[in-house]
């Protein structure tokens, strides 16, 4: 079980240098400013860019946050609002992770 799980450890390790790597090759101008945001790191910030595909798939920030699933959604029916507004969790989860 160990040696199974620092198998999957190392490839777990190999996989976000690859990811790393791949992203500096591709996006080296938006990887620096994107670690420049306060909280975000290298690892973040390529994630950032995979998941947006460098920032492509989305013009602005409300589609961003729409993608990470982050929006807030209120639920209600008729006139009445049930609980508190929450994030709406349909995609994303591993950015929203991250983030």
């Amino acid at each position: 079980m160990q040696q199974t799980g620092r198998h999957l450890e190392q490839q777990v390790a190999q996989l976000e240098a690859a990811l790393l790597a791949r992203v500096e090759a591709h996006d080296a101008r938006k990887l620096p400013l994107l670690c420049s945001i306060p909280g975000i790191g290298r690892k973040t910030a390529a994630q950032l860019l995979s998941f947006t595909d460098g920032f492509t798939q989305v013009q602005s920030y409300r589609q961003l946050i729409a993608k990470a699933g982050l929006c807030p959604r209120q639920y209600q029916s008729g006139t009445s609002v049930r609980g508190q507004t929450r994030i709406t969790k349909r995609s994303g989860a591993r950015i929203r992770g991250n983030l």
